[in-house]
């Protein structure tokens, strides 16, 4: 628990990210942040990328590929689709326009908004094997970003009471944990990058973001020490 306060004390005064902390169910806990970050998650809609896809995904192709990431999820991790739509009650917007955002990036790829030659941004990640191996993380994404982050602090619930899980992350306006880097109670710490594929088949590419919830939420391994996350969220 001193980490944890030490690490949220950090990250407040010395970069100025809000902290939200939320607990309950996956739909409740997004709803409690979703309140919260209002003023980010208008942001973030409001970012000029976002605003060329709402209109794609108004298209017949944009809703084809909108539905195949969609059902699948659905079909997959329905606890992180109840999360999403807690998001979208609490911040006010549609279900459709927050869900948008965890596909962004694979709709920029079938838009062509992500074929320009020597593209190189977003997240980088260092692993240095010295004496005393290290990891860092950096968030390097749109400047349209700066003003749209947070950290969550979050304690997963069941709907009888019973604690599933409790982790800390760094998130972007609309969007739940496993988006950026974290870690959880278990001591596991996790950092996501995007690579994108020369082809894309919308129905299943999608899956691969949420493997990463996966180990996020539900992981019990311990091998990687809650220390190196320091080296993550003081590079933002």
């Amino acid at each position: 628990m001193i980490p944890l306060l030490i690490l949220l004390g950090l990250v407040s005064c010395v970069t100025s990210i809000p902290v939200y902390t939320a607990e309950g169910t996956h739909y409740e806990v997004g709803k409690i942040i979703g309140r919260a970050a209002q003023k980010e998650i208008a942001l973030t809609m409001a970012n000029p990328t976002i605003q060329k896809i709402i209109p794609f995904l108004d298209t017949p192709t944009g809703k084809q590929i909108f539905e195949g990431f969609y059902i699948n999820t659905v079909k997959n991790y329905p606890q992180y689709v109840d999360e999403i739509r807690g998001l979208a009650d609490g911040s006010g917007f549609t279900l459709e326009n927050i869900f948008m955002l965890f596909a962004k990036s694979e709709i920029e790829s079938f838009m062509g908004l992500r074929d320009q030659p020597n593209r190189v941004e977003h997240c980088t990640d260092i692993l240095a094997n010295s004496y005393t191996p290290c990891w860092g993380h950096n968030e390097d994404g749109d400047v349209y970003d700066r003003d749209t982050t947070y950290i969550t602090n979050v304690t997963i619930v069941s709907s009888e009471g019973e604690i599933i899980d409790r982790f800390v992350a760094f998130a972007y306006g609309g969007t739940i944990a496993a988006d950026a880097y974290g870690f959880n109670y278990h001591g596991l710490v996790l950092s996501e990058n995007a690579i994108d594929a020369k082809k894309l088949n919308y129905y299943v590419s999608f899956l691969s973001f949420f493997s990463f919830l996966i180990s996020f939420y539900f992981s019990f391994f311990s091998s990687v020490l809650l220390s190196l996350s320091f080296l993550s969220v003081l590079t933002f």
